[in-house]
């Protein structure tokens, strides 16, 4: 299905902080932190960035979410698919286009991508019970996931032309794939009977390989790149989170920000740059960057005691949410200099 969204342009101006952040050289390095809003917003939720710096996620403007793009000069365009009562946009790719979900008046979740020139299609595998769009490539293929007549969550693959390919790992009675590659590799996580979260990689021929860290109770992939790198977090036997690196070898490295008492990895960039949040003794939360040589940047909204950063652009400019001291939730931009 092919409709126009319901969206209109909105110019909204960032405030932009600039604080300054010493590095792990002999210089200190000034950064800008970019704060915006949609107009209306109660609660910004910024999820993805692509490599022009377009952002896109969801906020609540008290009543309802509706997605949001915001351009790299800072210009906001709101939409929502038409019947949507609630709009998560998940994640943007290098034209554009935006893929996500929608709920309508039932509260069954529909998959959509929106092209960059507005247009919305609607993403339903057949026989769905309520669907999800988490990844978009830049040609255009999508992964996500939709509920069978059992609720069962399954994975999905959907070309570019509309062909849909379900998958699930062996056993799996859950399965959530968060992104997808330029040459269709899928990462995620799953679930068994037995408990746990494990994940997963699949490759284009539909071959799947099953991993976790090492003493790892609870396993989260969460982003793939080019060379079928991925990153994600895991749960040790220490009931706390870390984040890891695995190559497509397998070889795995787990991390954890300065200070962390947990982390959490949100997204890798294709230079290999990872992003999310950590929380300190205090329950305090904050914003990290690690590059590829494992050096890692902390990162906080002026005066937030809650930095959230969920994606990572091809500059390595990290983008994400804090809770301000007004107690609202606002989106960011965070870039190095």
């Amino acid at each position: 299905m092919i409709c126009e969204c319901n969206c209109s342009s909105r110019i909204w101006l960032t405030t932009v902080l600039v604080v300054t952040l010493v590095s792990t050289g002999s210089f200190a390095r000034v950064a800008t932190f970019n704060s915006f809003d949609p107009p209306g917003s109660v609660a910004t939720t910024a999820l993805s960035i692509n490599s022009d710096g377009a952002v896109t996620g969801y906020y609540n403007d008290g009543t309802a979410d509706h997605g949001f793009l915001r351009s790299p000069d800072g210009s906001i365009i709101s939409f929502d698919p038409p019947g949507s009562v609630e709009t998560q946009p998940q994640c943007i790719n290098a034209d554009g286009s935006v893929g996500g979900a929608f709920y309508d008046s039932d509260q069954v979740s529909h998959g959509f991508v929106r092209a960059p020139d507005g247009t919305i299609t609607v993403i339903d595998p057949k026989k769905s019970f309520g669907t999800f769009v988490t990844g978009i490539n830049g040609r255009g293929d999508i992964t996500g996931w939709f509920r069978d007549s059992a609720l069962i969550l399954h994975g999905f693959e959907r070309s570019a032309k509309g062909k849909f390919k379900k998958f699930d790992p062996p056993g799996s009675v859950f399965t959530e794939p968060l992104s997808i590659n330029i040459s269709g590799v899928v990462t995620g996580h799953f679930e068994k009977n037995s408990g746990g979260a494990h994940g997963f990689i699949r490759t284009r021929d539909g071959t799947i390989t099953t991993f976790d860290p090492l003493g790892s109770e609870w396993t989260e992939a969460k982003s793939v790149n080019l060379s079928g790198t991925i990153a994600g977090w895991y749960t040790g036997s220490d009931g706390l989170a870390h984040g890891f690196i695995r190559t497509f070898d397998g070889a795995t490295t787990s991390f954890d920000a300065t200070g962390a008492r947990q982390t959490i990895v949100e997204n890798m960039s294709v230079s290999e740059v990872v992003t999310g949040y950590f929380q300190d003794s205090s329950n305090l939360t904050h914003g990290f960057v690690r590059k590829r040589n494992g050096k890692i940047v902390v990162f906080d909204a002026p005066g937030s005691t809650s930095t959230e950063a969920y994606d990572v652009g091809s500059k390595g400019e990290a983008i994400g949410s804090y809770v301000g001291s007004d107690g609202l939730k606002h989106g960011f931009v965070w870039t190095a200099r």
